[in-house]
């Protein structure tokens, strides 16, 4: 059950994230409001599913998310991403997988690590 709130969480994490060429979008204005948005929406996502995270790792998250989508997508698919464009978001979740991989890693060592106290 936890686990599935964690994969929910990241899927809705490229949601709340949100124009010519592969890679245009890359500029440091850019980067800091899609790296925002996506931490944002990481703590109200969590929050509305009742999962706890740390700072750190959403931080970890929304910057890997955005180093990905970022060098990948142009302005214009960024415009799309941002109105929830099927195709475009299935884009940035297949570029973001390896984030996602790593953030739900965490949170199943960080979830057996709390089990392995508590049984203690």
């Amino acid at each position: 059950m936890y686990m599935k709130k964690i994969a929910i969480v990241c899927s809705l994490l490229l949601l709340a994230s949100c124009n010519k060429e592969k890679g245009s979008a890359d500029t440091e204005s850019i980067r800091k409001e899609f790296t925002q948005s996506c931490i944002e929406g990481a703590r109200q996502q969590a929050t509305a599913q009742g999962v706890e995270l740390e700072e750190i790792d959403i931080e970890i998250f929304c910057n890997c998310s955005a180093d990905k989508v970022l060098a990948e997508m142009s302005q214009d698919e960024l415009f799309k991403l941002g109105m929830q464009d099927a195709e475009i978001m299935q884009k940035a979740q297949e570029l973001t997988l390896p984030c996602i991989q790593d953030f739900i890693d965490k949170m199943q060592n960080k979830l057996s690590e709390q089990l392995m106290n508590i049984s203690e």
